[in-house]
Protein backbone atom coordinates (compact mmCIF):
# COMPACT_ATOMS: atom_id res chain seq x y z
CA UNK A 1 0.00 0.00 0.00
CA UNK A 2 3.15 2.43 1.03
CA UNK A 3 4.44 1.62 -2.51
CA UNK A 4 1.06 2.24 -4.26
CA UNK A 5 0.55 6.14 -2.19
CA UNK A 6 4.38 6.68 -2.76
CA UNK A 7 4.24 6.25 -6.78
CA UNK A 8 0.92 7.95 -7.27
CA UNK A 9 2.28 10.95 -4.83
CA UNK A 10 5.30 10.83 -7.51
CA UNK A 11 2.93 10.15 -10.57
CA UNK A 12 0.94 13.30 -9.40
CA UNK A 13 4.52 15.76 -9.15
CA UNK A 14 5.74 14.49 -12.15
CA UNK A 15 2.55 15.80 -13.80
CA UNK A 16 2.02 18.89 -11.36
CA UNK A 17 6.20 20.10 -12.94
CA UNK A 18 5.02 19.02 -16.57
CA UNK A 19 1.69 20.94 -16.37
CA UNK A 20 3.84 23.74 -14.72
CA UNK A 21 6.62 23.66 -17.66
CA UNK A 22 4.13 23.46 -20.44
CA UNK A 23 1.92 26.95 -19.61
CA UNK A 24 3.71 29.85 -20.87
CA UNK A 25 5.05 31.88 -18.38
CA UNK A 26 3.23 35.60 -17.72
CA UNK A 27 5.42 38.06 -18.65
CA UNK A 28 4.68 41.37 -20.28
CA UNK A 29 6.89 42.49 -22.49
CA UNK A 30 5.40 46.48 -23.58
CA UNK A 31 7.39 47.28 -26.78
CA UNK A 32 8.02 50.86 -27.49
CA UNK A 33 8.26 51.63 -31.17
CA UNK A 34 10.81 54.82 -31.67
CA UNK A 35 11.35 56.52 -34.84
CA UNK A 36 14.49 58.06 -35.76
CA UNK A 37 14.58 60.47 -38.28
CA UNK A 38 17.47 60.84 -40.21
CA UNK A 39 19.09 62.77 -42.17
CA UNK A 40 21.35 62.85 -44.78
CA UNK A 41 23.96 65.02 -46.93
CA UNK A 42 25.84 64.46 -50.00
CA UNK A 43 29.56 65.97 -48.76
CA UNK A 44 30.95 66.16 -52.54
CA UNK A 45 27.95 68.66 -53.68
CA UNK A 46 28.88 70.55 -49.95
CA UNK A 47 32.52 70.81 -51.51
CA UNK A 48 31.26 71.33 -54.93
CA UNK A 49 28.75 73.41 -54.60
CA UNK A 50 28.70 75.84 -51.78
CA UNK A 51 30.08 79.51 -51.94
CA UNK A 52 32.03 78.96 -49.00
CA UNK A 53 33.96 75.98 -50.53
CA UNK A 54 34.82 77.96 -53.56
CA UNK A 55 35.70 80.73 -51.25
CA UNK A 56 38.36 78.49 -49.68
CA UNK A 57 39.35 77.08 -52.48
CA UNK A 58 40.11 80.38 -54.06
CA UNK A 59 42.24 81.21 -51.24
CA UNK A 60 44.18 78.59 -51.16
CA UNK A 61 45.13 78.98 -54.83
CA UNK A 62 46.45 82.31 -53.91
CA UNK A 63 48.51 80.88 -51.19
CA UNK A 64 49.94 77.99 -53.27
CA UNK A 65 50.76 80.89 -55.92
CA UNK A 66 52.42 82.90 -53.85
CA UNK A 67 54.30 79.73 -51.66
CA UNK A 68 55.71 78.36 -55.48
CA UNK A 69 57.14 82.09 -56.87
CA UNK A 70 58.80 82.37 -53.15
CA UNK A 71 60.03 79.05 -53.99
CA UNK A 72 61.51 80.03 -57.91
CA UNK A 73 62.86 83.04 -55.67
CA UNK A 74 64.60 81.21 -53.22
CA UNK A 75 65.87 78.07 -55.70
CA UNK A 76 68.06 80.36 -57.60
CA UNK A 77 71.56 79.65 -57.58
CA UNK A 78 71.02 76.54 -54.98
CA UNK A 79 72.23 73.08 -55.94
CA UNK A 80 70.46 70.22 -57.30
CA UNK A 81 70.23 68.65 -54.00
CA UNK A 82 68.85 71.88 -51.94
CA UNK A 83 66.95 72.67 -54.82
CA UNK A 84 65.22 69.20 -53.86
CA UNK A 85 64.98 69.78 -50.11
CA UNK A 86 63.64 73.75 -50.67
CA UNK A 87 60.97 71.85 -53.13
CA UNK A 88 59.93 69.49 -50.36
CA UNK A 89 59.65 71.94 -47.68
CA UNK A 90 57.85 73.58 -50.39
CA UNK A 91 55.31 70.69 -51.18
CA UNK A 92 54.61 70.40 -47.29
CA UNK A 93 54.18 73.81 -46.77
CA UNK A 94 51.28 73.81 -49.55
CA UNK A 95 49.94 70.58 -48.01
CA UNK A 96 49.34 72.05 -44.75
CA UNK A 97 47.98 75.20 -45.74
CA UNK A 98 45.40 72.56 -47.81
CA UNK A 99 45.09 70.72 -44.44
CA UNK A 100 44.12 73.63 -42.19
CA UNK A 101 41.75 75.44 -44.81
CA UNK A 102 40.21 72.12 -45.31
CA UNK A 103 39.55 71.55 -41.43
CA UNK A 104 38.59 75.30 -41.13
CA UNK A 105 35.83 74.45 -43.89
CA UNK A 106 34.52 71.30 -42.09
CA UNK A 107 34.17 73.03 -38.88
CA UNK A 108 31.82 75.63 -40.13
CA UNK A 109 29.69 72.79 -42.55
CA UNK A 110 29.97 70.75 -38.84
CA UNK A 111 28.32 73.82 -37.32
CA UNK A 112 25.74 74.38 -39.65
CA UNK A 113 24.88 71.14 -39.75
CA UNK A 114 24.04 70.98 -35.69
CA UNK A 115 22.45 73.90 -36.17
CA UNK A 116 20.26 71.89 -39.20
CA UNK A 117 20.17 69.17 -36.84
CA UNK A 118 18.23 71.33 -33.73
CA UNK A 119 15.93 72.92 -36.28
CA UNK A 120 15.05 70.07 -37.33
CA UNK A 121 14.73 67.82 -34.66
CA UNK A 122 17.01 64.96 -36.74
CA UNK A 123 18.16 62.25 -34.52
CA UNK A 124 20.64 60.62 -36.55
CA UNK A 125 22.74 62.31 -40.10
CA UNK A 126 24.39 59.80 -42.16
CA UNK A 127 26.36 60.47 -45.95
CA UNK A 128 24.41 59.96 -48.41
CA UNK A 129 26.63 57.62 -50.16
CA UNK A 130 26.04 55.39 -46.97
CA UNK A 131 22.69 55.47 -47.56
CA UNK A 132 20.49 53.26 -49.85
CA UNK A 133 17.27 54.57 -49.31
CA UNK A 134 15.32 56.78 -47.08
CA UNK A 135 16.47 59.67 -44.96
CA UNK A 136 16.08 63.73 -45.29
CA UNK A 137 18.15 65.10 -47.61
CA UNK A 138 19.56 67.96 -45.77
CA UNK A 139 22.18 69.01 -48.70
CA UNK A 140 20.63 71.95 -50.28
CA UNK A 141 19.79 72.94 -46.99
CA UNK A 142 23.57 72.87 -45.73
CA UNK A 143 25.05 74.14 -48.61
CA UNK A 144 22.42 77.59 -48.48
CA UNK A 145 23.42 78.08 -44.62
CA UNK A 146 27.18 77.81 -45.34
CA UNK A 147 26.88 81.39 -47.53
Amino acid sequence: MKKIVLASSLLLMVMLLITACAQEPEVKIEKELVKLKVGIIDQDRVWTESAKAKQYQQELNAKIEEVQQRYQKEIEGLSQEEQVNKYQETYQEINDLRDELKEKFQNEVKVVIEEIIKEQEIDVVLNKQDVKHGGIDLTDKVIKNLE
